[in-house]
């Protein structure tokens, strides 16, 4: 499929001046052997995400970066067993700072966030059918439960390379910001 060049060892990145995104989300079309549709929206809905989160100062240092892990990226998509990536999964999650789901949502416009109550569930009040049908992947659960309990490498390191705010504190709690970002909150200009 042609992705030999499409990622770069994290060590090629300078982490007091990368902000480590896992990107996490349910393939539009699996039977097509691709996460995407025609339209690209998966990967807009990821660029602008990115976009907006680079709007805020995460990280401390000045002039610093997002990295994002994709599946269909960074794991060898000819690899029939895929074994390898599957065993190290973990050891990836271990090295993010965020974990971001994107949601495409054709149907974003016939459901409303609650409003009156304010939020109580965000996993179940977030209406979108893609959102839905994401937490019936066996594999994006256990990516979320990872994200969610997977002790952070070099904690200490990522503290002190990322300014006061949501991402720092989900590191210190021990987990990491879960950021959804779907096409209600692209339409809206709404921030991840």
């Amino acid at each position: 499929l042609g992705n030999e060049n499409a990622c770069r060892p994290k060590s090629s990145f300078d982490a007091a001046k990368t902000l480590f995104l896992f990107v996490s989300h349910k393939w539009i079309t699996p039977s097509e052997a691709h996460p995407d549709d025609a339209d690209a929206s998966k990967f807009k809905l990821i660029v602008d995400a990115v976009e907006k989160l680079l709007q805020f100062k995460h990280m401390k240092a000045n002039d610093w970066c997002v990295a994002l892990w994709i599946d269909f990226s960074c794991v060898d998509q000819d690899d029939a067993e895929l074994s390898g990536e599957v065993s190290s999964l973990h050891e990836v999650i271990a090295q993010c700072d965020v974990f971001l789901t994107p949601v495409h949502d054709p149907g974003h416009a016939l459901w409303a966030y609650p409003v009156s109550s304010g939020w109580r569930d965000e996993y179940s009040e977030y209406r979108a059918v893609g959102f839905q049908e994401y937490w019936t992947r066996a594999w994006c659960v256990v990516e979320a439960m990872s994200a969610a309990s997977m002790p952070v490498l070099n904690l200490q390191e990522r503290l002190d390379a990322l300014e006061e705010g949501a991402v720092r504190t989900g590191l210190m709690c021990g987990r990491r910001v879960h950021v959804v970002y779907g096409t209600k909150e692209r339409v809206r200009g709404l921030q991840p």
